[in-house]
């Protein structure tokens, strides 16, 4: 018996198992979108089909070659999966968390996001929506907690400056939770001085002032 025919047969079934594995990976990619990458996974299962002609042929697949590109493919498609969940995850917290919930808001008296504006930054605990004009009310900020909820908002208007210097109102909104009730607390900051707290009707009178929409 030639004692190199079962080394030889075992590398021919790895190389199958490679082959189908990198096929597996590639189609993952191409789920994902990540069509460059599915393309490069798929071409070396292609030369892996090649190299099992001339295994047939007695030839022994190089079985290194294969396990560096199955563990680069690997950790890509890892990776790249992460990202695609992730940014599925936070594009339905977006849908969840932003205009749609305005209704919610609005019967607390929080100040809601506006039609036109766009998510600018998202994370597992972080969403920020902005204005696309540095006047009035220009940013939110939503703070979640570990039970992927909203734990509180902040919300940025942006006043005319007095003497030049800059001014602001801040509205933070604190989400209550075990049957609790809201809290919605108002400061007003300006360049120089500390920060105060204000009262609901200061503010509106201060956004009023200027003639800016309060969205609460």
């Amino acid at each position: 018996m030639d004692p190199a025919k079962p080394k030889s047969s075992v590398y021919f079934v790895i190389s199958i198992v490679a082959v189908l594995y990198l096929l597996a990976l590639a189609g993952i990619q191409f789920f994902i979108q990540q069509y460059f990458i599915a393309g490069f996974m798929f071409f070396f299962a292609v030369v892996g089909i090649y190299r099992f002609s001339k295994e047939i042929k007695g030839k022994t697949t190089r079985l290194p070659g294969q396990l560096i590109f199955i563990t680069l493919g690997s950790v890509w498609t890892y990776r790249d999966y992460n990202k695609y969940t992730l940014k599925k995850e936070l594009a339905a917290w977006q849908q969840k968390f932003g205009t749609s919930y305005n209704h919610v808001r609005v019967k607390i008296g929080a100040p809601t996001i506006p039609a036109d504006w766009k998510p600018d930054y998202a994370d597992l605990a972080h969403m920020y929506w902005n204005n696309k004009f540095i006047s009035g009310h220009y940013h939110k900020m939503i703070v979640f907690d570990t039970l992927k909820a909203i734990a509180h908002e902040e919300d940025v208007y942006k006043l005319d400056s007095l003497k030049g210097k800059e001014r602001s109102i801040e509205i933070i909104t604190q989400y209550a939770r075990d049957g609790r009730s809201d809290s919605i607390f108002y400061r007003y900051y300006q360049t120089g001085s500390d920060m105060q707290i204000i009262t609901h009707q200061k503010a509106d009178s201060l956004l009023d002032a200027e003639k800016l929409s309060r969205d609460y």
